[in-house]
């Protein structure tokens, strides 16, 4: 089923739009790309770019944090401003900048850092099943109280389903955020505030690593978003402020984490990635090699390429299945699926730009080759898998943008 969703303006969602914006429309849909372009995005849309000194002077945050809370990791943006002199915000920066780890599955990735509007923007994530815990850490540390009557955007299922709970431990207001828009939000600030935000893959031959090229995206209009989280939503992306749904399946990151818990006893995601990289899913996979003795010349299969997942477990009875080469079968399985899906999506909408992003994507380079050469191979080099630094965290740093206040901003839209 496809969905169109063009953003609008409610009274509770969103800034209400001037009436009187036709210079505007006709700007957008023209695509021209403003000099020094700011993309500042309004709360329920996501707007055109604004002129850099006009938004950081009108620039206003209601709130200095962005959660969003998925079904397997939750991920947090937070922002630094460098003259801040509140003692409060002060206080709860000073303590998330402590450190790069907390409790057991909390991290804060310095490398990702972007220095925009007098600030800095922070990026942490944690195992959504540590939830009590990450709240233990607040408390512990007395940075709970900065919450306390605080009204806090919240994205992803976890914005309804422990609403109650942040309520009642740290006495903070939830406000929800539509999850699409803050990921399309914060996806197009990245890709116009980060010069190698985007990137892929270019593959030399068949024994050599791909070599990693950064991907200019300035007025890329349209492109399809495979967002990867425990799911898959998959999204045609017509402008600044309109995306449709085209597809999507329920075999993604979870499923992938699941099925390694359930099989090879694996702990956390990162030790689920790390089992699949130090594998070799051939040692587990039936090849189109191993029905033909090579190559299948016929339809230009090499003899590498994988008929059937697990497919060696039915061939020989004395098999030895190390924990390592299951996950990097399981890890292929899944990624082959997604990629399939996706270029078929892509062909169906005639759209050659595919971006993937999601939290599955992080520190899982071995996926995104799987994505890149799979891409590559049906497509037969007309379409280009692309990927994206800050995957995963699009969506707290939507809603941290989305956070802003009103000042200003009418008046810079109506201006550009």
């Amino acid at each position: 089923m496809t969905t169109t969703t063009t953003a609008t303006s409610t009274p509770s969602t969103s800034i209400q739009q001037n009436k009187n914006n036709s210079s505007s429309k006709n700007k957008k849909k023209s695509g021209a790309k403003l000099d020094s372009g700011h993309h500042v995005p309004s709360v329920g849309m996501i707007t055109k770019p604004l002129l850099l000194r006009e938004a950081t002077m009108n620039f206003r945050l209601k709130s200095y944090v962005g959660c969003d809370i998925g079904g397997t990791l939750s991920k947090i943006t937070f922002f630094e401003p460098f003259d801040c002199t509140h003692p409060d915000i002060k206080r709860r920066t000073d303590f998330l900048k402590s450190s790069t780890t907390y409790g057991l599955t909390g991290r804060r990735h310095p490398k990702l850092a972007i220095e925009r509007w007098g600030g800095r923007f922070h990026f942490l994530s944690f195992q959504t099943q540590h939830l009590d815990g990450a709240i233990d850490i607040l408390k512990t540390h007395s940075v709970h109280h900065e919450f306390a009557d605080a009204s806090v955007p919240v994205t992803g299922g976890g914005a309804y389903k422990y609403e109650k709970l942040l309520q009642n431990e740290l006495r903070m207001g939830v406000h929800k955020v539509d999850e699409l828009t803050c990921l399309l939000t914060g996806l197009n600030f990245t890709l116009e505030h980060v010069p190698d935000e985007c990137f892929f893959l270019e593959h030399k031959g068949p024994d050599q690593l791909p070599v990693r090229r950064s991907q200019p995206m300035a007025g890329v209009f349209p492109y399809l978003l495979v967002n990867i989280g425990s799911g898959v939503s998959i999204l045609r992306v017509d402008s600044y402020n309109q995306f449709t749904r085209v597809g999507g399946s329920c075999i993604g990151g979870g499923t992938y984490w699941g099925l390694c818990r359930l099989l090879l006893g694996t702990k956390s995601f990162r030790e689920a990635m790390m089992f699949a990289t130090e594998g070799n899913h051939h040692n587990v996979d039936m090849l189109v090699g191993d029905i033909y003795g090579g190559d299948y010349g016929r339809f230009n299969l090499k003899a590498s390429t994988v008929a059937s997942a697990f497919g060696k477990l039915v061939m020989e009875d004395d098999i030895k299945v190390t924990k390592e080469d299951a996950a990097a079968s399981l890890l292929h399985m899944i990624g082959a699926n997604i990629a399939q899906l996706a270029y078929w999506c892509a062909r169906e909408q005639e759209i050659p730009r595919i971006v993937f992003a999601g939290n599955f994507l992080r520190m899982n380079m071995t996926s995104a080759i799987f994505l890149s050469s799979s891409i590559n191979y049906w497509s037969q080099g007309k379409m280009k898998a692309l990927f994206l630094r800050h995957e995963g965290y699009f969506g707290s740093l939507g809603a941290l943008l989305m956070s802003k206040g009103h000042t200003g901003v009418k008046e810079c839209v109506e201006k550009n």
